[in-house]
């Protein structure tokens, strides 16, 4: 497992890795390596036992060069500010890949949102977009929900926002992954797996993935539940899913639906019917066409690079393949089909999100899965392109792309 210390640091090798084949001025290598802005936050919260504990977080501003700042907010107790950097800067490779008019950031609060009730929840939110109020907005930078938050805690951040900004026309659009009825957009939910489904599609010739074809998923969240409901359409059979529980198999397949309502109801998909616990080095390392580390960074390290079996690993979490790991799987010939690309899915849809509530529009809910589809298509073929014309990997191949995007709007504010 990587260090939380050590995040920011394999950001900047992957980065290092594709500059290493490009022509790219100093100076602008420099600012794509630093933040533009980190904001380190701290105030009170008010329990409702009456005690007052102090809280500590960030919200990290990479890059604005083609756009607002985009990026979520995460609630955990082992949030540090490197890996919110790290974090940040993949989010402005990921908005670029896709070629949607947003930078990069990233914002996180130290607390484990577990042990909150939820009018303290409500409090910690409130007060979070009362401390860097004056840093996010629609044309600023326009936060969304990521780890442990969710659309109830984006409606309590927008509330608290537009009350302090009764000037602007548009306040809905300061954030992200709202419920529909507040303003969200259709599709946004299944976007991050629905996008991984599309991108592992639009590749499979060039890929050679088989028209039918075996999956092994790490994480059942709401990433993984989406991405393996639609990858059955595509010919995907899932054999093995793992999650903070444990790990499962069935050769025959998993009955996805079954599972997650096992799921629901036993809190764990160990001991669902037909199915065989494995461990998690079974799960990531056996024979399977394709594995989807959609859960952790640094799931696949240097040793499981030199034994994991499967010719395809497609990236749905953020960072889960260390750089030594990488040029493992690169000499071995495993395609890997990168985070900034694979789960771009989320962020494509935020945008639609955004711009809809900017010119008070609402897009039917097959509008926008057509126009991911299609965003998900075109990028990757981009990308694909790209990997060819350089003779590297997937990974460097989107950096690449992402970088010379960026590059070039920084050169045009120059």
């Amino acid at each position: 497992m990587i260090k939380k210390q050590d995040v920011f640091e394999q950001a900047l090798a992957q980065l290092e890795e594709a500059l290493s084949g490009m022509r790219i001025e100093k100076g602008i290598a420099r600012q794509l390596k630093t933040p533009q802005r980190v904001i380190e936050v701290s105030f009170p919260l008010k329990k409702d036992s009456g005690e007052v504990e102090l809280i500590q977080g960030f919200r990290v501003q990479h890059n604005n060069a083609r756009g607002p700042y985009k990026g979520g907010l995460r609630y955990h107790p082992q949030v540090t500010l490197e890996e919110v950097k790290a974090l940040a800067m993949w989010m402005t490779w990921k908005t670029a890949v896709v070629d949607v008019p947003f930078g990069g950031g990233k914002g996180g609060l130290v607390i484990d949102p577990k042990t909150l009730s939820r009018p303290e929840r409500a409090r910690l939110t409130q007060s979070f977009a009362r401390t860097i109020h004056e840093v996010v907005g629609p044309r600023i930078d326009v936060p969304a929900p990521d780890v442990n938050t969710t659309g109830e805690e984006m409606v309590w951040f927008r509330t608290v926002w537009a009350k302090l900004h009764p000037e602007e026309e548009h306040p809905d659009a300061v954030i992200t992954g709202k419920p529909i009825q507040e303003g969200g957009s259709e599709g946004r939910t299944e976007a991050t797996g629905e996008g991984g489904v599309a991108t592992l599609d639009a590749l499979r010739d060039a890929i050679r993935l088989p028209k039918k074809f075996t999956v092994s998923l790490q994480g059942l969240g709401n990433v993984g539940s989406y991405f393996a409901r639609g990858v059955e359409k595509i010919g995907g059979t899932i054999v093995a899913v793992g999650d903070s529980h444990g790990a499962i198999t069935n050769p025959q397949g998993l009955n996805i639906h079954k599972l997650l309502e096992y799921k629901r109801i036993h809190k764990t998909i160990v001991g669902f019917e037909g199915s065989k616990k494995i461990s998690v080095d079974e799960l990531l390392e056996g024979p399977f066409d394709v594995v989807v580390p959609a859960a952790l960074e640094g799931a696949i390290d240097a040793s499981r690079a030199r034994i994991l079996r499967s010719p395809i690993i497609l990236e749905l979490a953020n960072g889960p393949t260390l750089p030594e790991a990488d040029q493992i799987l690169s000499k071995r010939g495993v395609i890997v089909i990168p985070d900034i690309l694979a789960n771009a899915g989320g962020v494509a849809v935020s945008y639609f999100e955004w711009y809809q509530n900017m010119h008070a529009l609402r897009w039917e809910s097959e509008v926008v899965r057509r126009r991911l589809r299609t965003l998900m298509r075109s990028a990757a073929a981009t990308v694909f392109e790209r990997a060819r014309r350089d003779q590297t990997t997937l990974r460097t191949g989107a950096l690449r792309v992402a970088v010379e995007r960026v590059a070039r709007a920084l050169e045009r504010k120059s």
